[in-house]
């Protein structure tokens, strides 16, 4: 999902088509015929400098906009230099910086948001469509052949070959992926499945949302009908909502891949609750979402209720995405949208499974990190650094354990080997 909307934002051709027609607007025909390519590269690169810096603070984005300017400056002092032409470089500032608003009007606008919108969601049916096979492979279900439109010729060629679960799992979820967001949902929930309870996936009104959004986008022309009326009243959407901002598609990427972790979360916790806790499909998944930024996702959900074997490490990773989400709330001065002293006296009260010994003493080190005892901590890791039962490996895989002072661990480790 997130490789599809990154190919769309950093789409090369539009951004050089964007680049080219600001230009044009800000410099003459003389000044591009002698200069054009490389004022392009120097617009071209500021803008996506600054679109590198996301939701920086005062001073960060002060300094960032400062240095920036100043490399700006630089290049075009470089470009007048070297054409030894007798061009004032101040003369040529602000029409660049123009150049670069009008990038951010006709790449950043409406327009753009709204087809990556549309990728999103695309990627999203992708996801759910993957995650519909996935459990019908591993849990068969009794298929309605004819609501799947299998001819009988069909069937007949599909049972001499191999793959006709595959063919008969991918048919069933395109015909729900025809049909709505609801079905998709229903289909999670119905019998004989049941793998998620009707009303447990506390995303899906935030996706209702910008399912709409998307509809109207790719159906309309960009505005509500009379028919979504209804609709959007039931979602507590304004006509303002279709029209998307930068913030507002940052949202619908958080709504969307907060859906997919927690059907992801629910229903494998069924799936594969036999798997290794630490590198279990769903401890992978969250471990990716923690390395990328998207604490607030592993946060959002209650990983109290699944009763896998890996419910452990799933929900040290929970708590570790709870607090991260209490330090940058606080950091920013907001309220935190959990409370400190309940994650904190959950992970007091609980109890590693002590099952499997080099696992548990993994789990006894987590613990120590999350309880903020960092000189036990480290003093714990040296030892089992020392012999072995932990490794560089399981720093660098498990977030957990980049809270230590693994500079110092492993230092200590050198000089007593």
């Amino acid at each position: 999902m997130a490789r599809l909307v990154r190919q769309s934002m950093n789409n090369s051709e539009a951004l050089n088509d964007a680049v080219e027609q600001s230009l044009r607007e800000v410099f003459p025909p003389d000044v591009l015929r002698l200069k054009g390519s490389e004022l392009g590269e120097i617009v071209r690169d500021a803008f996506e400098y600054r679109k590198s810096l996301v939701s920086p603070d005062g001073t960060l984005h002060d300094s960032f906009e400062e240095s920036l300017d100043e490399e700006i400056r630089q290049r075009v002092e470089a470009l007048v230099v070297a054409k030894d032409e007798p061009f004032d470089p101040d003369l040529f500032l602000h029409p660049i910086t123009r150049a670069i608003q009008s990038v951010e009007r006709r790449t950043g606008g409406p327009r753009l948001y709204a087809g990556l919108l549309l990728q999103l969601d695309s990627a999203f049916e992708v996801l759910t469509g993957d995650l519909m096979v996935a459990i019908s492979l591993l849990h068969p279900v009794d298929y309605d052949l004819k609501s799947l439109g299998l001819s009988s010729g069909e069937i007949i060629r599909a049972v001499n070959q191999e793959g006709v679960a595959q063919l008969f799992a991918e048919r069933e979820a395109a015909t729900v992926l025809n049909r709505s967001l609801d079905a998709w949902i229903e289909w999670f929930e119905r019998a004989p499945r049941k793998l998620i309870a009707p009303g447990a996936l506390t995303s899906i009104t935030d996706v209702k949302r910008f399912h709409l959004i998307r509809n109207v986008l790719a159906h309309g022309d960009a505005k509500p009908q009379s028919r979504h009326l209804k609709l959007m009243e039931e979602l507590g959407l304004q006509e303002t909502d279709f029209r998307l901002t930068s913030e507002r598609f940052a949202e619908a990427c958080e709504a969307y891949l907060a859906l997919g972790y927690e059907l992801w979360a629910i229903s494998g916790d069924k799936l594969f609750s036999k798997e290794p806790g630490f590198s279990g499909p769903l401890t992978y998944i969250q471990i990716r979402l923690l390395n990328n930024g998207f604490s607030s996702v592993v946060a959002s959900l209650d990983h109290s209720r699944l009763r896998s074997f890996q419910v452990d490490e799933v929900r040290i990773n929970a708590w570790l995405a709870k607090l991260d989400e209490v330090d940058r709330d606080s950091e920013f001065e907001l309220d935190p949208p959990f409370e400190e002293n309940t994650v904190e006296e959950q992970i007091r009260q609980w109890e590693p499974d002590d099952s499997v010994a080099e696992r548990f003493e993994r789990l006894q080190l987590a613990k120590l990190v999350l309880t903020g005892d960092r000189v036990q901590a480290n003093a714990l890791a040296t030892q089992m650094f020392a012999s072995g039962r932990l490794q560089i490996n399981h720093v660098l895989d498990w977030p957990i354990f980049r809270k230590l002072d693994t500079e110092r661990i492993l230092q200590a480790h050198e000089d007593g080997a």
